[in-house]
């Protein structure tokens, strides 16, 4: 008879939903006819879904006091955080600007090229033995002994 409680077991909660078709419903009231067992499990799951369908009504003072905590703590207050990001601002702006020069360095490879290379001097690009591809400058420059 085990067997046939494991088939049931999983059904138990579904028929106290009535979630269970016609058939299937009336065959696990036989069931639980003839088992103790399940009718135990079941008075559980009966007993469980009770407690959690309990209601109960919210204390009615709770806005009362929660509104005099919140005006003795100036950090919970909406005009502090309004505030407190007000002056985070030029901040959180540098590090936008910061982020979008990076980028836009990065990016422009061909310009920082041209800047390195006024920065660093003129050389030659016949001169040189090695041209970075990237940036486009001289690496270093070609001695004598190979012209």
């Amino acid at each position: 008879m085990r067997s046939d409680c494991d088939r049931w077991q999983g059904l138990l909660s579904a028929l106290l939903d009535q979630e269970l078709a016609a058939g299937t419903a009336a065959e696990l009231s036989r069931h639980l006819e003839a088992c103790a067992a399940c009718r135990q499990e079941l008075a559980g799951i009966e007993e469980v879904a009770e407690a959690l369908a309990v209601r109960t009504e919210p204390d009615p003072l709770f806005v009362t006091r929660f509104r005099g905590r919140v005006s003795q703590d100036p950090f919970l207050l909406p005009g502090a955080c309004r505030a407190l990001a007000l002056r985070l601002m030029p901040f959180a702006a540098a590090a936008v600007l910061g982020a979008w020069v990076a980028v836009w360095v990065s990016l422009d490879r061909d310009r920082l090229g041209e800047l390195e290379a006024r920065a660093l001097g003129q050389v030659a690009l016949e001169d040189a033995a090695d041209v970075d591809p990237v940036l486009g400058v001289a690496l270093e420059p070609r001695l004598d002994t190979e012209r």
